[in-house]
């Protein structure tokens, strides 16, 4: 047993530096794995800072390319006034035009003597020379235009616009006067329709005419010289309209500013001058205008002390137009009672119907003649009859089919109540009748007179 036990512990003292040996190994090889990720992470960070310094490098060169493309102005220097105004051209590129704002630096030193805003708007202060440091900032439809145009260069959101200069003059505070021109105004005109036409010894000018639209005026008048002659106008058949026009700045008009007589002198361009214009009678179709009346029937009631449902006419022509004018009064008809100005009110009680007298007054005729210029208007008077049923509450007789209880031939019917001019119109008729008579009197006393001669 002993020699057995001395023989195993032999063993593994003998195994004992195998086993170190292998757990020397396998930390080795953890630690290496360890240090390797390690080292490569630190060549990735160091590779990720040379791509950063080279992307410098290069934002560096091409800020550089940018800054030597530059856009200049079409016109500069920019020669101007104090108190003028205008605006950055950039030109086209390639019938390209170059949309975006601008910008300017200048030195908190200086004093302004000219604005540009973003739009590239100026506006000149004060006299004297400037330079401006301005910027373009194309838009983003022009700055891919400009990077196909320069693929070499790489465009920035700022792009210097060199050779920016301004040169302003003191204001011309001297007072010119134009001078005018001799002008005649010609009407051509048909059928009161027409237009007017100016010239210069003969050259044809154009002008923007200032527009005439009152109804009450005599002519209606457009910008272009064309005019109607309205109904004040075809009144007075022949007058003089003055007219206010301003001269076009046209091939016409600059033939006349250069010739030799107007060389260095300004020409009058605002004018107010008379025309005649000669208009003819105008023949309107005829329109027929009836005058009827809003109510159909006048109905009231008295209740024992008071009558109620008094009210006015209302007199409509062409059945849409309230018009105003003269009733037919009827005064002295028991059971009704209407003033000229259509006021109505019962007296009696009674039905039956009337054809009202109405004469339209002058302000309701202009009222439809401005409804239908174009129109001559006849006026006729409606013949329809309006119905009255005036009622007494208090008498309850206990008959049906009658309002108020009455039968109907208790109520006397009003047949037919006077017009207008009624009255005078029976006059007249008796004086006819008188007359007459005293005809036939006078007419067989001088037959009788001839019987009695021939006898004789």
């Amino acid at each position: 047993m002993k020699k057995n036990s001395l023989r195993v512990s032999a063993l593994v003292l003998a195994c004992v530096p195998l086993l170190l040996g292998s757990t020397t190994l396998v930390n080795a090889e953890e630690t290496t794995k360890d240090t390797t990720e390690t080292v490569l992470k630190a060549d990735a960070a160091d590779e990720t800072v040379k791509e950063d310094e080279v992307t410098a490098a290069d934002k560096d060169k091409a800020d550089e390319a940018t800054k030597s493309f530059k856009l200049g102005l079409k016109d500069s220097p920019i020669k101007t006034k104090e108190g003028s105004k205008g605006v950055i051209n950039l030109g086209k590129l390639k019938d390209k035009e170059l949309k975006g704002t601008f910008e300017t630096e200048k030195p908190a030193d200086k004093e302004d003597l000219v604005t540009i805003n973003e739009k590239g708007e100026w506006t000149a202060l004060k006299a004297g020379k400037t330079d401006v440091k301005l910027f373009f900032k194309p838009d983003t439809a022009t700055k891919e235009f400009l990077k196909k145009e320069y693929p070499t260069q790489t465009i920035g959101d700022k792009i210097p616009v060199e050779n920016v200069s301004f040169v302003i003059d003191k204001k011309d505070t001297t007072t010119v006067t134009p001078t005018p021109l001799g002008l005649t105004l010609t009407p051509t005109i048909k059928d009161n329709k027409g237009k007017i036409t100016l010239d210069y010894n003969g050259a044809a000018l154009n002008a923007d005419f200032d527009i005439l639209d009152s109804k009450d005026g005599k002519i209606k008048l457009a910008k272009d010289g064309s005019f109607e002659v309205l109904e004040n106008g075809v009144k007075e058949k022949k007058f003089n309209q003055e007219v206010s026009f301003k001269l076009i700045k046209d091939k016409n008009f600059d033939a006349i500013a250069n010739s030799d007589k107007f060389k260095g002198k300004e020409i009058k361009l605002d004018y107010k001058q008379s025309v005649k214009i000669n208009a003819s009678d105008v023949k309107k179709e005829e329109k027929v205008i009836k005058i009827t009346f809003k109510q159909k029937s006048l109905d009231a009631t008295f209740d024992g002390s008071k009558w109620s449902g008094q009210g006015r006419l209302q007199a409509i022509a062409d059945g849409k137009i309230d018009v105003t004018g003269t009733f037919g009064a009827i005064k002295n008809d028991p059971y009704l009672s209407l003033s000229d100005k259509g006021d109505w009110e019962p007296l009696k009680p009674g039905s039956g119907e009337f054809t009202p007298g109405f004469t339209i007054d002058d302000a309701s005729m202009k009222k439809l003649n401005a409804e239908y210029p174009k129109n001559e208007l006849k006026i006729v008077y409606s013949e329809d009859k309006i119905k009255v049923n005036f009622v007494d509450k208090t008498n309850t007789g206990g008959n049906t089919g009658t309002p108020g209880g009455k039968t109907a031939k208790d109520y006397v019917p009003v047949n037919k109540l006077p017009q207008t001019g009624e009255e005078k119109m029976k006059f007249a008729g008796v004086i006819g009748a008188v007359v007459i008579v005293i005809a036939g009197i006078i007419f067989f006393m001088k037959k009788k007179k001839g019987s009695d001669d021939t006898e004789a």
